[in-house]
């Protein structure tokens, strides 16, 4: 299993990769919705992730979180984003 964070910014990185030691990081920075979930995809065998945790409240990251998945992976969504909430599973 591995760790692949999703944030922006290099102090983010650092955090991410040499205290968290996690496996892989994205930076969202300037990229598309497609782009981040081509980049976690990639870090994840090409297949995408067993499971996503979405903690920032946008749809976007709903949204990503759901796309990164590999076939049966699950997501777990912490703060839910105001308003509206169409996304499709």
């Amino acid at each position: 299993l591995r760790v692949v964070a999703v944030d922006f910014g290099e102090e983010k990185r650092d955090y991410a990769l040499n205290t968290l030691k996690c496996d892989a990081f994205v930076d969202v920075k300037g990229k598309s919705n497609d782009e981040v979930v081509a980049g976690v995809k990639a870090a994840a065998d090409g297949v995408g992730v067993h499971g996503s945790v979405i903690l920032a409240p946008a749809l976007a990251a709903y949204r990503q979180g759901v796309d990164m998945l590999r076939p049966m992976g699950f997501a777990v969504g912490i703060a839910l984003p105001p308003r509206d909430f169409p996304v499709d599973v």
